[in-house]
């Protein structure tokens, strides 16, 4: 077996207070901004009968409540 292009990434995504809704939306009021982070990471191993992909990801790691 042969490593082949491991990675680690991490990812955010932040959202501003949504301020577009309107009276016929069914949203009990509008959220608040809120900053999401990802963790993804992985390897490829090359064996004999081909390639086997191992990966890993955990999204929304500080479990933020955005609803």
């Amino acid at each position: 077996e042969k490593i082949d292009r491991p990675f680690i990434k991490m990812s955010g995504t932040a959202l501003p207070r949504q301020w577009k809704n309107s009276p016929e939306d069914d949203i009990p009021g509008v959220p608040s901004a809120y900053f999401l982070m990802n963790f993804e990471s992985g390897i490829r191993l090359k064996q004999k009968s081909g390639m086997l992909t191992l990966g890993f990801e955990v999204q929304n790691m500080l479990n933020t409540k955005y609803r």
